[in-house]
């Protein structure tokens, strides 16, 4: 939920989840996207292995400017837009407090961050859900038919025949946010869900920016999802044997070492709170559902 009052300073001014004491962790996601996103998760079709290194460098032609380790990086890409996905009815300042984190960590501000509606389906049926059901079957009925946790037979939920109703809101609202960047031809997206900020990034606030330029530079060139708050969760003991990618940064306080996550872990907790996404996924949405 959303708070009614403005986070803790820590959340806001400095925290951070490291994964441990050498380096801090990044995964992708790697199974079924139709099962994901009815546990209100998100998922990843196959990836590339990749080994690359983001390496630094005394020069710079970098676009952007003055956040930790950002001046180091060489080339040039568009900084992703985030979506804050917050209830309808959340209080205005729940959205400011975002836009403040921004400020504080994001070099071009809250430039980048836009709000987005986090629907819910726990009052189903209602006139707004209905249109934006609707809405995505106009726009894209390919993703609306592989969607069928929020197709209904006399008003009752597909998602309620596996006890999944709470779950739908949050994927229906990163569907429709996907959707959008789609439409815009966006190249990458991110979605904050409502205790999702730069803080929740597993490193350093500060270090937000520049890794995530140096993962879109030089990180794998096919990719589907990248978490930012997970760390080593979901990523079982072969993957971690095997990383993906490595990271550095002479400006950073440590590396960033980047997983498979094939969120296959019995019983471990893995919300979808803080992620990225490709122009190829969103481009693929209906195949992956």
């Amino acid at each position: 939920d959303i708070p009614s009052s403005a986070p803790p300073s820590s959340l806001l001014h400095g925290g951070d989840a490291r994964a441990n004491s050498k380096s801090f962790v990044n995964t992708i996601l790697d199974f079924n996207l139709r099962r994901a996103l009815v546990a209100s998760c998100v998922g990843l079709s196959a990836l590339a292995g990749c080994a690359m290194h983001a390496r630094a460098s005394s020069s710079s032609t970098a676009a952007l400017g003055d956040a930790k380790g950002v001046d180091l990086l060489i080339g040039q890409t568009k900084f992703p837009r985030t979506v804050k996905l917050l209830p309808r009815d959340a209080p205005e300042r729940a959205f400011e407090t975002t836009k403040s984190n921004w400020n504080l960590y994001h070099v071009d501000g809250d430039k980048d961050v836009e709000r987005g509606v986090m629907h819910d389906f726990a009052d189903w049926p209602t006139d707004e859900l209905r249109e934006a059901s609707i809405n995505l079957k106009v726009k894209d009925s390919a993703a609306y038919e592989a969607f069928d946790a929020i197709h209904s037979e006399f008003e009752r939920l597909n998602a309620d025949r596996i006890n999944a109703r709470a779950d739908v809101g949050p994927a229906f609202s990163a569907l429709l946010a996907w959707e959008k960047a789609k439409e815009e031809g966006l190249s990458s997206l991110i979605i904050a869900t409502p205790d999702a900020y730069i803080n929740s990034h597993c490193g350093p606030p500060l270090e937000f920016d520049s890794f995530i330029l140096s993962f879109l530079l030089r990180g794998p060139k096919k990719w589907d999802v990248l978490f930012l708050d997970r760390g080593e969760r979901g990523v079982n003991e072969d993957n971690l044997r095997h990383p993906e990618a490595l990271f550095s940064n002479k400006a950073w306080e440590k590396p960033y070492v980047l997983y498979k996550n094939t969120a296959t872990i019995v019983g471990e907790a893995l919300p979808s709170n803080f992620y990225m996404v490709s122009k190829s996924f969103m481009d693929g949405i209906s195949a992956h559902l």
